[in-house]
């Protein structure tokens, strides 16, 4: 075999194109970008000129808007409008950004807020799960006002009703806090919420009980591909570590402890999408499995134990009739926003096993304890029906319907 040698014109003609060739790529995503950027300016001008100047008018789409702020938020809406028609809703992001890889890669009709309000139009009715407006409206709706006020006058241009679809039970604070007040009607878990809700407003929001769509896969499909199942060993119970973030995060308290179980369980340990991850660099290297997944209901079907602290995974785990303890942050009340004794998991706490310090021989001595999961299991048999609507694996499709009659109404 002979080495070819290219003479040194070729080489450099070839590396003059290679030059040439980048260059026209930076400047046609140079001239791109300034063009997208031209058009959300001109979009934003009409928007303004439309809400806050004389032209007023809107024309109504009769179809359903769900609202997206960011990828998990697909685990909560996806499951109620994929029984929807296609032609009968359309997601919605904010058009000051481009359409997510997340979304574009899906079979998803996608349109931003900026594009419904400059070309004049509203949706009948915009699911969502809070009420934040994006940056871009700012710029339109403010006027001096706070973000809230800015917000409330945002979703009321998107649409001529406002849903919410609760995404979690407990964090009492935010989830009575007053944006939630300017939906006009929400779907809910079930007894609890629907009482929470029409006395925290008055009556003012319509609520209705459709149970937890975020978990209809968990009964009707087989086991997903998940991301960790390689290093999970079949031979072993496996512990799902499900903490919220902040001041009520059980991970800074108890890592260190909850790593010596992983001589004897699989530990999978699935940060709250907001986590600050540099806090989670040590607990690679301890033996935790660590996941990132922005879904955890499908982690719940690999759970014999789940550990929690605040917010919805012990209801998860309540619905999903599994094992679970609560572990105990210090200072919680730090965490005002979302934290007070009157939510509903602190009140779970006295019913359910808790642990109060990161004690590994404790830890491992509770859940070797098959007399006290018994126990645990009647417990939750009753509990359920105290927060839950029993529509196991339908309340996504419970839920579209529901939808579905407001298209259909004048």
């Amino acid at each position: 075999m002979t080495l070819r040698i290219f003479p040194v014109e070729k080489l450099l003609m070839y590396q003059t194109l290679k030059n040439r060739y980048f260059h026209l790529r930076d400047i046609y995503f140079t001239f791109e970008f300034h063009l997208q950027k031209r058009k959300r300016l001109c979009a934003v001008k009409k928007v303004s000129q439309r809400i806050v100047g004389k032209n007023r008018d809107q024309k109504s789409l009769n179809k359903i808007g769900f609202y997206i702020y960011s990828k998990n938020h697909l685990a909560h809406l996806e499951p109620i409008f994929r029984h929807l028609p296609k032609n009968h809703y359309e997601i919605v992001v904010s058009g000051s950004l481009p359409i997510p890889d997340y979304l574009c890669c899906k079979d998803y009709k996608v349109t931003t807020d900026l594009k419904i309000l400059s070309a004049g139009k509203k949706f009948k009715t915009l699911v969502s799960l809070y009420m934040m407006a994006p940056p871009w409206a700012l710029t339109v709706f403010s006027k001096g006002q706070d973000e809230q006020t800015v917000s409330k006058s945002f979703f009321r241009a998107l649409a001529h009703e406002n849903l919410r679809m609760v995404y979690s039970l407990g964090a009492l604070p935010w989830n009575t806090s007053e944006v939630m007040a300017h939906y006009d009607s929400m779907f809910v878990y079930g007894n609890y919420e629907e009482q929470l809700y029409s006395k925290a407003f008055d009556n003012k929001i319509s609520v209705f009980k459709v149970g937890y769509p975020k978990f209809d896969d968990y009964f009707n499909m087989p086991d997903r591909e998940l991301s960790c199942k390689k290093l999970i060993n079949p031979e072993l119970k496996t512990i799902l570590w499900l903490p919220t973030k902040g001041p009520l995060s059980s991970v800074p308290k108890y890592w260190r402890a909850i790593a010596r179980l992983c001589k004897d369980y699989n530990v999978v340990l699935k940060p709250h999408p907001q986590e600050d991850y540099a806090l989670l660099e040590d607990i690679e290297a301890t033996g935790i499995i660590l996941v990132r997944d922005s879904d955890s209901a499908s982690y719940y079907k690999i759970a014999d134990f789940v550990f929690c602290d605040y917010g919805g995974s012990a209801f998860g785990a309540l619905y999903t009739n599994t094992p679970f303890l609560f572990l105990s942050p210090d200072n919680p009340e730090q965490d005002t926003k979302n934290f007070c004794q009157e939510s509903p998991e602190v009140g779970l706490r006295e019913d359910f096993t808790t642990i109060q310090e990161p004690v590994y021989e404790h830890i491992k001595e509770l859940l070797s304890n098959n007399t006290l999961w018994e126990l645990d299991a009647k417990k939750r048999k009753s509990k359920y029906k105290e927060f839950f609507e029993p529509n196991f694996g339908k309340a996504g499709e419970f839920a579209a319907m529901l939808l579905q009659n407001r298209l259909s109404q004048n």
